[in-house]
Formats: structure tokens, sequence, C-alpha cells
């Protein structure tokens, strides 16, 4: 999953980087309709940089919580004094 993301953003990144150095020779670039200047692509390509880290601070918070579910699942009793059992097993 962190490969793909990774992947992904950065290709969007380096696509808005070359963007803003053809925007940079000829003034605008062509988006569409519209016309870029090359602030605004490397704008857009800080905002995506932001974006990949705030996802992986995210994915490592989700496979910390999931370590720590498989761990709380597997080892000792749970906090409310139970044990952790199936439903249907005893």
């Amino acid at each position: 999953m962190r490969d793909q993301v990774k992947s992904r953003l950065e290709h969007e990144i380096n696509r808005l980087i070359g963007e803003s150095a053809v925007a940079a020779e000829k003034g605008t670039a062509r988006r569409g309709r519209f016309r870029e200047t090359q602030t605004t692509l490397m704008q857009k390509a800080a905002e995506i940089e932001g974006r990949l880290s705030d996802r992986f601070q995210l994915l490592d918070r989700q496979e910390q919580m999931s370590a720590k579910s498989a761990e709380s699942r597997h080892f000792g009793p749970h906090p409310s004094g139970c044990f952790n059992r199936r439903k249907g097993r005893d």
C-alpha cells in the first residue's frame, strides 16, 4: 500500500515540476483550457508533497494500531479482566 501511494504521488509531483520547468521557459504552461504559471505548478507540487507526508503518517498510525490490536488479541487477558475468546469456543 505504502509503495503504491508513494509511486502515485511522486509521479504527480514530478509531472508538475516538469510542467513548471516548461512554464518557466514559455511564461505559462497549458493545461486544458487554462494556463498555469511556474509558481502555481510548484505550489501544487509542494501541496502534494505535504499530502504524501500526511498519508505516510496516517499509514504509520494505522500500522501501530493494527500491531497493538493484534498484540492485545493474542497475549493475556482483556483489560476488563476477561480472557479474549472467540465466540463458540470454550
